[in-house]
């Protein structure tokens, strides 16, 4: 065990076993995409499992992430999360220096500096901005006793994707 800026790190033992699973989890709200004209990625995660009441710290270096002892490689970006409750908070925040096509790792540390998890990423193209072409409506139940049964409508797209069709 080595310990490091009161952070301690469990070292390879002589038996082969897994490294213990972070307590503390990383999910992506949306995809990491390069949009706009200005070129800007908008970052949205959510952080579970936290302990404690203060906002975590967080960071996004290039990928691979140097995680060698007394090495201290230079943030993109960084900032502070929203508070946390029941366990949970979010990081959001706009950025515009990640290059598309880039491979990233957000890095989630706690109010002593310890490394709590990370989450890899990669900035993508966004897609295709969609150009509404036509909406037509199929049928409307504005009398029917069902609430969620509104209307359905035919919606035309072009420069991107077109949906499936939904009932709402």
């Amino acid at each position: 065990m080595i310990e490091y800026n009161s952070c301690t790190t469990l070292t390879k033992p002589a038996v082969d076993t897994p490294p213990s699973t972070p307590s503390t989890t990383i999910t992506a709200n949306r995809l990491p995409n390069k949009c706009g004209a200005g070129g800007s990625v908008a970052l949205d995660y959510e952080v579970s499992g936290l302990t404690t009441l203060t906002p975590v710290s967080w960071a996004v270096y290039p990928y691979p992430f140097d995680t060698r002892i007394g090495h201290v490689p230079s943030p993109l970006d960084s900032g502070t999360s929203g508070a946390v409750s029941a366990g949970k908070t979010r990081i959001q925040s706009t950025t515009t220096v990640l290059t598309e096509g880039k491979n990233y790792v957000l890095v989630i540390k706690d109010a002593s500096n310890c490394i709590l998890n990370t989450k890899e990423f990669m900035v993508n193209k966004s897609a295709t901005p969609l150009h509404l072409d036509e909406a037509e409506p199929i049928s409307n139940y504005s009398c029917d006793e069902n609430l969620n049964n509104s209307a359905r409508v035919r919606i035309k797209v072009s420069e991107g994707y077109p949906l499936p069709l939904y009932n709402k």
